[in-house]
């Protein structure tokens, strides 16, 4: 287990930059998902669990070439 892994989830966002209103819309919004994930359609899933992937493998970024 590394130091992130021990640190709060909420704390982290903090340090992003994350207000207090998004950190609580984002637990929210893990409490609605954790409730009823089949609100999803399995293609919807599997988009996300693409761009999952495009984002841990860091071949899609927030940053913009020049």
């Amino acid at each position: 287990m590394n130091q992130i892994d021990r640190q709060d989830p909420c704390e982290l966002l903090r340090t992003a930059g994350f207000t207090e209103a998004e950190i609580e819309n984002l637990e929210r919004l893990r409490r609605a998902y954790r409730e009823n994930s089949s609100w999803l359609t399995c293609a919807e899933e599997r988009r996300l669990a693409f761009v999952r992937w495009l984002v841990t493998t860091d071949r899609l970024t927030e940053q913009v070439e020049a």
